[in-house]
């Protein structure tokens, strides 16, 4: 009976330190915090850059477990080489100057298609969307834009909306003695219109073929040497001709204006390139997601911000159209009630058929040109010696040529 009682003891008490070997530890840690995470966005220069420093101020204020950390780079050589090296930034800002168009094709980009896809309510406006796109891809966005565009007197450039480059000269050389394109243009400012919109035709980032030595861009740098030199400043407003188009960079109440002054009879010409454009965009700055970035879906977090936490208007007063559509349709909304206050002298609100004709503009084909500043200042500096005399257009292209083709192969 002895050795029952202890064999039963013996059991209970192998049973009990079984028990206490598989029974979970107590500890007394407390759950661990959500770790922050820190973005870098880089931008290059200094200056330009108003509203996606107060937007990052206004996101970062926030608290959240996300803070975006921006870092200029004093040129455009220093972050190309960080991107050609493998070491990238988290977001990367662009514009219209410094633009990474080129980079489109070589995995340094996400495509923003799988966030925007996911949430309906921030479709953006299809024309601009479009604009952005690189072959149906989405690698940049842009929160607010503008659009320049050409609108011109329907007397004098017909009734067809759009134009090619010869088309434009013709136009021109049939028009009443003592006519003008456009009041005011002089050489610098129709190179940025007319020349640095279109460099993109005479370009192939991905192959570095260049084709500056072609006919179409000899008969964009005759016409340019007919204008008077230097810039708009130092012209005459007050010619005795007629004027065939005015340059307006795009809303509700220039357009109107322009129509206005040209007695009803406006059209919307665009910038000469025959393939449709008319309208070029110009972001106010536009953001991409890096391939390295380290969480893509925190840096989505602060480009949804940058779409809809505020209008553009709030951020900095001389911001342009919201891309996101429904903050496009409140601020058209706006604009109608209120008229346009920082005219010169105040205007009426718009008319119903006012506001249609420029939501028709919006369903227009748009370019956003991103050009490379650096490209832009060698075919003008080597143009000049043709404008002047000192040069053979043909000499010029050809110089042209050989320069762009050895920067843009440097590039790849």
């Amino acid at each position: 009976m002895k050795k029952l009682t202890a064999s039963i003891l013996a059991l209970a008490l192998s049973i009990a330190l079984i028990s206490c070997a598989q029974a979970p530890a107590v500890t007394s840690e407390t759950p661990s915090e959500p770790q922050e995470t820190v973005l870098t966005l880089a931008c290059i220069g200094q200056y330009g850059y108003e509203i996606i420093d107060r937007t990052v101020a206004y996101f970062n204020s926030l608290g959240g477990d996300v803070t975006v950390e921006t870092v200029r780079y004093d040129d455009r050589t220093m972050l190309v080489t960080e991107l050609t090296s493998g070491k990238m930034p988290d977001l990367i800002v662009g514009n219209v100057s410094n633009s990474f168009i080129g980079y489109d094709s070589k995995g340094v980009f996400l495509d923003l298609h799988r966030y925007l896809d996911a949430e309906p309510d921030l479709a953006l406006l299809p024309s601009a969307q479009s604009a952005l796109e690189t072959d149906g891809k989405l690698y940049r966005v842009a929160p607010s834009f503008s659009i320049a565009t050409l609108v011109g007197n329907s007397d004098y450039v017909g009734t067809n909306e759009g134009w090619t480059f010869v088309e434009m000269r013709q136009v021109l050389a049939d028009a009443p003695p003592e006519s003008v394109l456009t009041r005011g243009w002089a050489k610098d400012e129709a190179f940025d219109l007319l020349i640095g919109p279109n460099l993109g035709a005479f370009v192939d980032w991905d192959t570095g073929a260049v084709s500056f030595d072609s006919g179409e861009f000899k008969s964009m740098l005759e016409f340019m040497k007919t204008l008077p030199d230097g810039s708009m400043e130092g012209l005459s407003h007050n010619t005795a001709g007629a004027e065939l188009v005015k340059h307006a960079h795009a809303g509700m109440y220039s357009l109107a204006s322009v129509d206005e002054q040209f007695g009803g009879k406006s059209v919307f010409k665009g910038f000469p390139n025959g393939d449709g454009v008319l309208g070029i965009i110009y972001p106010d700055y536009d953001i991409s997601i890096t391939s390295a970035c380290k969480n893509p879906d925190a840096a989505w977090a602060f480009i949804r911000y940058a779409l809809t936490a505020k209008s553009p208007a709030d951020v900095l007063p001389h911001a342009g159209l919201p891309i996101v559509q429904s903050k496009l349709q409140e601020y058209l909304d706006l604009e109608m009630v209120h008229g346009d206050e920082e005219a010169d002298k105040q205007r009426d609100p718009l008319t119903q058929a006012q506001r249609d004709e420029f939501e028709r503009f919006l369903t227009f084909k748009f370019r956003y040109i991103g050009w490379d500043d650096t490209l832009l200042s060698l075919v003008r500096e080597e143009a000049l010696p043709y404008f002047s005399g000192s040069k053979s257009v043909e000499d010029a292209c050809r110089i042209i040529q050989s320069r762009a083709t050895l920067y843009v192969n440097e590039q790849k």
